[in-house]
């Protein structure tokens, strides 16, 4: 039987030591794949990488507490060592080529939050499918479970601490800072609106994604008062890292507004939604030619044909670029409305 006290009675150094043990063999598999001939000796080294156990774990954890070897061949018990180094590591494994590729994480998991938050990238084998999106699909002890990847802002949190402490404190103050931050980008960011924002980026449409994240955010929050109770760093980050400037400007007018103005703001940003949303359904109807695909086809397809994919190029016809500059006159309108700023950023 598992003893739940034993995780504090490793020291923070051993638990390094194990979690270092692990890089490494992800590591050396990974070099191994990469120069993989599918000869019989490049195989069976990849197969005694794959089989050999882990070992600097042994003497703190009793054995009997994974049931057979700890190594990279049985990801159930890795996670479970990985959970006894740090209980917010996630391990997720992708096939290529019929072979696994590893994405070594840590995380946080708030019960307040919708999803939960990816916060460091620790290892990710070069194979890894592409994971830079706002969401993703990650195994962990709880299961497969969506998580919002926070990851690219983690880069820009040290130039927002204002105290410089040591490395492990400065680490903590960078994850408490990015998982407050999370907690605007959960209400502002929309997974059902993720395809449609990668495809409107990449068709370079201005304003709708921001425009969609500023309704969306005054439509999630339940108690707009929440809104105020925010640390500094945060209104720093929107105000200084963020590419959307207009998150920060209505954040900060968010702290002079009284329940009758934030009410009036709730009702104008259900219409607003639901212009852009009809606005955005006309769009994806239009018929596009794309490099990718032998004929036209309703542009709505590419959301589910190349989504996974590198997006194709479109011929942009005079029909498209018509509904193109509609809808970004929408989201301007949206954004001018919202915000109510006389200095409206470009």
């Amino acid at each position: 039987m598992r003893d739940y006290y034993s995780y504090y009675s490793i020291s923070p150094e051993a638990r390094e030591k194990w979690l270092s043990e692990i890089i490494d063999r992800l590591k050396v598999y990974d070099d191994c794949l990469n120069g993989l001939k599918y000869t019989r000796r490049h195989l069976k080294n990849l197969h005694e990488i794959i089989n050999a156990p882990f070992h600097h774990w042994e003497g703190s954890i009793s054995p009997e507490y994974f049931k057979g070897p700890v190594n990279l061949r049985n990801p159930a018990n890795l996670r479970e060592l990985l959970s006894e180094i740090d209980y917010n590591l996630g391990l997720d494994i992708k096939r290529y080529k019929n072979f696994p590729v590893y994405f070594l994480f840590r995380y946080k998991k708030d019960s307040y939050l919708q999803h939960f938050v990816l916060l460091e990238e620790i290892y990710c084998s070069p194979q890894y499918p592409n994971n830079d999106h706002r969401f993703l699909r990650l195994r962990s002890d709880y299961g497969d479970r969506i998580f919002l990847n926070a990851i690219p802002y983690r880069d820009g949190i040290p130039h927002l601490l204002r105290r410089k402490k040591k490395k492990q404190k400065t680490r903590r103050r960078i994850d408490f800072s990015l998982n407050r931050i999370a907690e605007i980008l959960n209400l502002a960011w929309d997974e059902d609106f993720e395809l449609t924002r990668r495809i409107c980026a990449h068709l370079k449409i201005r304003h709708i994604t921001e425009a969609m994240e500023l309704t969306h955010l005054i439509l999630s929050v339940q108690e707009y008062s929440w809104l105020r109770e925010r640390p500094r760093i945060v209104n720093d980050f929107f105000e200084k890292n963020y590419e959307h400037p207009y998150l920060a400007i209505f954040l900060k007018q968010v702290e002079g507004m009284d329940g009758r103005s934030w009410t009036a703001r709730v009702d104008q940003a259900k219409k607003d939604y639901i212009k852009m949303k009809v606005a955005l359904s006309g769009l994806f109807k239009e018929e596009v030619i794309s490099d990718k695909y032998d004929g036209s086809m309703p542009l709505w397809k590419c959301l589910f044909v190349f989504h996974n994919k590198s997006m194709p190029e479109f011929e942009i016809n005079e029909e498209l670029q018509n509904k193109i500059t509609k809808l970004e006159a929408i989201a301007g309108k949206v954004l001018a409305g919202e915000v109510k700023s006389d200095s409206n950023p470009t």
